[in-house]
């Protein structure tokens, strides 16, 4: 049975058009998009989708997605970030998903009231009209998901998807087991392919290599260790497998720009649920970029 208890990181309202678009995204959290206007192609885990207003997207985390525009295209969307907290609700969600990643939103008036309240707050605290809002929408939407009578949205399948599995098969390595995955060589061993052609699929998926992504996905992890109290820097670094918590300290400032007991204050003394934003992405990128 479904908890719905959730963490929301964030809530984001954002247009899109052929020169603002997301391009293979990769990301720690659950992913929800309720399109409210516009349309385009999405591509989730290798599969292409035409989505349009009343479609709602779902994406779970380390999943690589992006966004295809054609010049007289355009998006308008409410986008929201969360995980489950329980275990179990995180595995039941994982299993229903799979492959169905766009489906269309019953009673989408009812939905756009609800993303608008949350939409006009400017702060997502504890207990506020706005999380209650945003929990709402997370609630409908996967009871949408779970619905028999589910409505979803027809895929196309990419003709080259082995890079995509591969990215996705080395997050799953490393969700599974970090300890044994925690550097590029024993990754590519057991992924049974070699250093050179990973940071190949890494690069061209992605931009960045596979040291970078061990880097990043060890980093998101701290994020959340770091705000357990109980949890010394060394338990930590242990944790996640870093020689030794100053080696652990060091990266995380070096990526962060703040160190583990920095961050840890700033998250302490915050009274705030963790980030509520309302902006319009502007990281536009070439369309040449784009190869499908």
């Amino acid at each position: 049975m479904f908890t719905s208890n959730y963490t929301i990181y964030k809530v984001t309202q954002r247009a899109n058009t052929y020169l603002n678009h997301f391009y293979n995204n990769i990301e720690p959290h659950y992913k929800i998009l309720f399109v409210t206007s516009g349309g385009c192609n999405v591509v989730i885990h290798h599969c292409q989708f035409q989505v349009q207003a009343g479609d709602c997207i779902l994406i779970p985390p380390y999943v690589i997605h992006s966004a295809v525009f054609s010049k007289i295209n355009s998006i308008e969307l409410v986008e929201v970030q969360f995980n489950c907290v329980s275990t179990t609700d995180e595995l039941l969600l994982n299993s229903r998903i799979q492959d169905h990643y766009c489906f269309k939103i019953k009673e989408f008036e009812t939905f756009l009231f609800f993303i608008r309240n949350a939409c006009a707050h400017p702060t997502l605290t504890a207990n506020s009209e706005a999380l209650c809002d945003v929990t709402y929408l997370i609630d409908k939407a996967l009871f949408q998901l779970f619905s028999p009578d589910r409505i979803d949205i027809s895929k196309i399948k990419l003709k080259d998807e082995s890079p995509y599995k591969l990215i996705e098969e080395m997050y799953q390595l490393l969700n599974a087991d970090l300890q044994n995955n925690n550097n590029i060589s024993s990754i590519c061993s057991h992924l049974h392919v070699s250093n050179s052609y990973l940071y190949q699929c890494t690069t061209k998926v992605l931009q960045q290599s596979p040291k970078d992504l061990l880097i990043q996905y060890r980093i998101n992890k701290a994020y959340k260790l770091l705000e357990n109290k109980s949890l010394t820097l060394e338990k930590i670094a242990s944790l996640l497998y870093y020689k030794n918590a100053f080696y652990f300290s060091k990266q995380f400032k070096k990526i962060t720009g703040m160190s583990p007991s920095q961050y840890q204050k700033m998250v302490r003394s915050s009274k705030k649920d963790p980030i509520y934003e309302q902006i319009d992405l502007e990281n536009p990128l070439s369309p040449s970029d784009i190869k499908y």
